[in-house]
């Protein structure tokens, strides 16, 4: 059942990764057919970002508080998901008819998606026990990391066929997973983490007022910081890796591009055995080292990059990126779990609103701060950076109490098992 419960919640997960990059890669360039200036052009790009710090951690939090025949979360998602693939299906549409029609299918969209992420995702601790939730999320990000890889195949594929078919496809996808959500998931009367009776759920700045005085535990201000420095680190470099590939190694926009795979292909290579490493060994030392690989991995891009023959033999370079995406990976696993895992009883919509809080700062700073330090450094300041907030997020993580779920399905009983060495 715990399987089934995995794959259902990783769908819902895989129709979200689907959407972006289609978004990314194409509307870009459609607003560049009708706007000339790359600030404007960013800034309507960054949308996204900007509803992660309004409109979503809300809805997550709201979703803590809401009460109907279909549960706490999975309402947000069959409703928000056929309304994003509406407006996703409207936008090759929207690009033939001018600007305006394409900025408001734009708006349209990331205002949907904004409506169901954070209770899709806030869902999983929900339906699965603590001490699986690890291994869980690893599946989880796996099948996110699938729908991306789709999502490129979809494209590549289907666009030079019909412009319009990729987005009618992802739009299916999400009318498919939120038909799959009505039907095949049922919320537990009470949270695997616990909702007792009378205890009211607290709103999103509430508890975030909370985590700043110290009212609730401090461990999760220091792993919310962690993320604040993981999440820069792989914002601001990600950013700037294809500029770096193309300007400073002589790289074609192609071997860029196929390069940057090996980072973002090894979370479908290593979702997996993180996830199995996070339940076995334990989330925080999971966390620490992946972190710490992540800041040699991106060290090595730097000295290979550097090296004179990068372009003619980028294999160096790949390998380097394979190394820094497997500790992306072990981080990426674990810092949810660990982060729900300390939310008092009823505010996981909360907890996962701070959470990605905290991401899309990274998201929105990092980028324009590494930017200026190549303007002042160069290339080495940006690596330089990267890797001191890894070693930070990775020092950081280290000091985190109470991210562990060692309890097994009933207190007492291991059935032969070490505590925490469950499986699927």
């Amino acid at each position: 059942m715990i399987w089934l419960r995995t794959f259902l919640l990783g769908l819902g997960f895989m129709s979200i990764q689907v959407v972006w990059p289609l978004y990314d890669s194409f509307v870009t360039l459609y607003y560049q057919e009708w706007i000339s200036s790359g600030l404007v052009v960013g800034l309507l790009m960054a949308m996204d970002n900007f509803l992660g710090l309004t409109l979503q951690p809300y809805v997550g939090a709201l979703s803590d508080q809401t009460r109907t025949r279909l549960g706490r979360r999975v309402p947000y998602l069959v409703a928000g998901a056929p309304v994003a693939a509406l407006f996703l299906a409207l936008i090759p549409f929207a690009r033939e008819a001018g600007l305006w029609p394409l900025v408001g299918a734009a708006v349209g969209l990331n205002l949907a998606m904004a409506s169901f992420r954070s209770p899709t995702v806030a869902l999983m601790p929900d339906v699965i026990p603590p001490y699986l939730r690890s291994q869980a999320n690893g599946i989880i990000n796996w099948m996110g990391a699938l729908g991306a890889a789709l999502a490129l195949l979809l494209g590549s594929q289907l666009y030079p066929r019909d412009p319009r078919l990729p987005f009618a496809a992802a739009a299916a996808l999400l009318v498919a997973v939120a038909l799959v959500f009505l039907f095949g998931i049922r919320e537990p009367a009470v949270p695997q983490g616990g909702d007792p009776e009378g205890e009211r759920p607290q709103g999103l700045w509430a508890a975030a007022r909370s985590l700043a005085r110290g009212l609730v535990d401090p461990q999760a201000r220091r792993l919310l910081l962690a993320v604040a420095f993981w999440s820069g680190a792989f914002q601001g470099t990600s950013t700037w890796f294809t500029t770096f590939a193309t300007q400073h190694l002589g790289l074609d926009e192609g071997d860029a591009t196929f390069s940057l795979l090996f980072f973002t292909g090894a979370l479908l290579l290593f979702a997996l055995p993180a996830g199995w490493l996070g339940g076995r060994l334990g989330r925080r030392p999971t966390m620490a080292v992946g972190a710490a690989l992540m800041a040699i991995g991106v060290a090595a891009v730097w000295f290979a990059g550097s090296a004179a023959e990068a372009a003619e033999d980028p294999w160096p370079l790949r390998l380097a990126l394979l190394a820094a995406g497997t500790g992306h990976s072990l981080m990426v696993v674990q810092t949810y779990p660990a982060l729900v895992q300390m939310a008092p009883p009823g505010q996981t919509g909360a907890y996962t609103g701070l959470y990605y809080i905290v991401s899309q700062i990274g998201g929105i700073l990092a980028p324009p701060v590494f930017g200026q330090l190549r303007d002042w450094l160069g290339w080495a300041g940006v690596f330089a950076a990267t890797v001191l907030c890894l070693l930070v997020a990775s020092a950081t993580a280290l000091t985190v109490r109470g991210a562990e779920a060692l309890l097994t399905p009933e207190p007492g009983k291991t059935d032969g098992r070490r505590p925490g060495s469950a499986v699927f």
